[in-house]
């Protein structure tokens, strides 16, 4: 702990990352901005550094080095989980782990990382938060990976029309759910 330069490069690399793997307008580059921001604004703070081991362990999934990633979300969880944070913050590194599970194949424990993140987000989210239309997605591609094909189709219409609320309509999100629901009623 108290690594406070050695954070910030962290979080810079991670958004670099980002930047190459998702579109330019994805709302995980803003989430990067406004963690980097964050860590400047808010040097030394234990919270943080839960936030930093997070993007990086998501970034460590999105290129596929999944025990690396889950070295750096049990981390993240173990900050979390154990001081005072952002319970959305919390939710998000719930996401990223069941996230890496499923894109493991581990559907059950993907399932329980992504029902805790849903369980923090319906307390604490409105019923049209784009954040729960996320979880509602990821839940839907567990259940899909686990041939459970009707109650991921439900869950994955569920996600578009939730996004449908309060995102364009062009929005990549948006785009993402309808093919997931395309997908998965495919296997109906």
């Amino acid at each position: 702990m108290g690594e406070y330069s050695k954070a910030l490069e962290y979080y810079e690399k991670s958004h670099k990352i980002r930047e190459s793997a998702l579109a330019p307008n994805h709302p995980d580059l803003a989430h990067s901005y406004n963690n980097i921001g964050m860590k400047k604004s808010l040097a030394g703070k234990t919270s943080d550094f839960g936030i930093t081991y997070s993007n990086i362990g998501d970034v460590k999934r999105l290129t596929g080095d999944y025990t690396t990633a889950r070295l750096f979300l049990e981390k993240a969880l173990e900050i979390q989980e154990n001081v005072t944070c952002d319970r959305c913050d919390l939710a998000w590194t719930y996401t990223y782990m069941g996230e890496t599970y499923r894109e493991m194949k581990d559907y059950s424990t993907a399932l329980e990382f992504h029902e805790k993140a849903l369980k923090i987000r319906e307390k604490l989210l409105t019923s049209s938060h784009p954040d729960l239309a996320v979880t509602c997605h990821n839940l839907a591609k567990v259940y899909n990976g686990r041939r459970q094909f009707k109650v991921a189709s439900g869950l994955a219409q569920l996600a578009v029309e939730m996004a449908e609320q309060k995102l364009s309509g062009k929005h990549p999100d948006i785009l993402e759910y309808k093919e997931t629901v395309l997908e998965i009623r495919k296997s109906l």
